[in-house]
């Protein structure tokens, strides 16, 4: 990506989740989109139908609301791959990446969404669900790459971004690409802004048409404007917790695993977890030199019980909770350090015990459990 002689060009081939969440949102929740040449064909896998959410006034507000988030997700992603995002002076370059799941997707409060209510409430209704399938999207469209976000097979980017700068009167700097491949159906592709490209998975595989696309990204990149963003890290202030003092599921002389704070919300609730005075995990032997940092919390094992019978196993947390009665997904929190772990749990469970039960081999703990009142979480009215 670079001549020894001057600065870089820039290609970013990219599977974006919050693309991939928003569509899921449109698909499953059968939002009736004005017609715009950015909207991606449907998606290309099984949907859950949860069209008969929102009465048909409210699908069209939603859907109209949804083409606004769109047009704001295709900004402010393409900025952040393409590098033209700007933020505040001081504030450090990384921070890109929190500013901009701040503005498009800041699961699960959806903040961001507040000033399109219709669009917040599917969110909520489908965002748990939209965050799996995103998950195996991504999984799925990188696992031929050698390291993710993966690679264009056989089209020859290099030679394509120096036939562009030869081209070009403009600096090296400027000859960019933002490449974003989406699981929809068909051979489908579009230059949705300067430099910015979305394309099919499909289509991503015919390497001869994938280099003219490229090309005229590269070429269109330098007309690509900067996106400033305002971001100040956020002064999390969490909803109480409706435990009147943490659950302590498991404790020796100098350590323990607590259930921290039960958190309620109007379709689910969040646990965390806080683990204390434990080391780090075992490492696997097939980790090797430069591998990621083992998860804190790999091997722990999860179980919920309500009190009409239905339970859910999270037998892995590095790993997308499957379908079953009740869903149990883990999130990061920013601020809370390794040392906590984060469950959505949806629905909300019926009044009468809710028993938490933990096991982690790893540690020798367990099987063991907690409960509380499932009438805790649930809205007044209701419990």
């Amino acid at each position: 990506m670079r001549r020894a002689d001057r600065e870089s060009w820039n290609v970013s081939i990219d599977v974006s989740n919050v693309m991939h969440v928003a569509l899921y949102v449109r698909d499953a929740c059968h939002l009736q989109v004005p017609e715009n040449p950015t909207g991606p064909p449907p998606l290309d896998g099984a949907v859950v139908d949860h069209s008969g959410a929102m009465d048909s006034e409210r699908h069209l507000r939603a859907g109209s609301q949804w083409l606004s988030w769109w047009e704001e997700i295709l900004k402010f992603e393409g900025a952040k791959d393409l590098r033209t995002l700007r933020l505040p002076e001081g504030v450090d370059p990384l921070a890109a990446m929190s500013a901009v799941h701040d503005r498009l997707f800041d699961w699960p409060t959806l903040d961001a969404l507040s000033s399109w209510p219709d669009l917040r409430d599917a969110v909520r209704q489908v965002g748990a669900e939209a965050g799996r399938w995103a998950g195996d999207q991504k999984r799925r469209l990188t696992e031929h790459g050698p390291r993710p976000p993966g690679r264009l097979l056989n089209v020859p980017i290099d030679e394509i971004a120096e036939r562009v700068l030869d081209r070009s009167d403009v600096p090296p700097g400027l000859v960019r690409a933002a490449i974003f491949l989406l699981g929809v159906q068909g051979e489908w592709s579009v230059l949705v802004l300067p430099g910015v490209l979305l394309c099919s998975s499909s289509l991503a595989q015919d390497a001869d048409r994938m280099a003219a696309l490229v090309e005229e990204a590269l070429a269109s990149g330098a007309d690509a404007e900067e996106v400033c963003v305002e971001y100040e890290p956020k002064q999390l202030v969490l909803p109480p917790s409706v435990l009147p003092e943490p659950l302590v599921l498991w404790r020796r002389e100098d350590a323990s695993l607590t259930c921290k704070r039960v958190i309620p919300y109007k379709d689910g609730f969040e646990i965390e977890l806080r683990r204390h005075g434990l080391g780090p995990p075992p490492t696997p032997e097939w980790r090797g030199p430069g591998a990621r940092r083992a998860n804190p919390f790999a091997g722990l094992q999860v179980r919920l019980h309500y009190a009409d019978g239905r339970q859910e196993l999270l037998d892995d947390v590095e790993r997308d909770d499957h379908e079953g009665p009740i869903t149990v997904t883990t999130f990061g929190r920013r601020g809370f350090g390794d040392d906590t772990f984060w469950l959505w749990v949806m629905p909300l469970p019926p009044p009468g015990e809710v028993r938490l039960s933990v096991e982690w081999p790893a540690y020798e703990i367990g099987p063991v459990s907690a409960s509380f009142d499932g009438a805790m979480v649930r809205p007044r009215e209701d419990a």
